[in-house]
């Protein structure tokens, strides 16, 4: 049996059962009772992953961001350099990982995000764009990171915001030489024109523009095409 086997089977279940039954703390305490400080970060990031398969958000959010708080606070004291950096990397990708989850653009009818679990998700956005800079990672990581705090922004109704958010993140992946990311990029971007209620049809030609590009570009362009479209379908709804 693997480590991520037997882990799921021992302290994910009795985590989970604390937090059926008794609280979210005494839930935190199962998953650091795991010990050494990687597999307890294994374990949160398999909890995670366990309450957004059931789609409790709010529940994933609790152990979610206690988990990334434990990352980072073990990787200040850290005096093993490569412990240090394996945690602030479980940091950055559990804080990723938390605020896709939560994003509605998606169009998973399953999720249905609160109000607070949104501004969660924004919070955790904007950490994972710090960390990537404190990381010092490459262009389409950061084209990431900015198209993430873009798409969340657009979940809280700060269009203005997105839009500013998005080109920085299309500047990002055109460094990158991401074509299809760029024409993303770009595809949200124009959705965000849309949602300000933008004068004449430019949001809606940049719009279809982005989509026409996107399936040029192979299988990849396609499954970018189609996040855009859903993601349209979901926000201007709203609208």
């Amino acid at each position: 049996m693997s480590e991520e086997d037997d882990l799921f089977h021992t302290t994910i279940p009795a985590a989970l059962e604390a937090l059926d039954q008794s609280d979210s703390f005494e839930a935190v305490a199962r998953l650091l009772a795991a010990g050494d400080p990687r597999r307890v970060i294994q374990c949160f990031h398999l909890v995670v992953r366990e309450l957004f398969s059931q789609r409790k958000l709010t529940q994933m959010v609790w152990l979610g961001r206690s988990g990334v708080d434990y990352a980072l606070r073990e990787s200040l004291a850290a005096s093993d350099t490569e412990l240090r950096a394996h945690l602030q990397t479980s940091a950055r990708k559990l804080a990723y990982n938390l605020s896709a989850n939560l994003w509605p653009g998606w169009a998973d009818e399953a999720v249905q995000p609160t109000s607070s679990d949104l501004e969660s998700a924004l919070d955790l956005a904007k950490l994972h764009y710090r960390l990537v800079l404190e990381e010092g990672l490459e262009s389409e990581s950061l084209g990431n990171a900015r198209w993430l705090i873009g798409a969340q922004r657009l979940a809280v109704g700060q269009e203005q915001a997105a839009h500013f958010a998005f080109e920085t993140a299309k500047a990002a992946y055109k460094k990158a030489g991401q074509p299809a990311n760029e024409w993303m990029a770009e595809g949200f971007q124009a959705l965000s024109l849309q949602m300000m209620g933008s004068t004449g049809t430019e949001g809606l030609h940049r719009f279809e523009a982005a989509i026409g590009e996107l399936k040029k570009l192979g299988d990849e362009g396609e499954f970018f095409a189609d996040q855009l479209q859903a993601a349209n379908r979901v926000f201007l709804a709203k609208s």
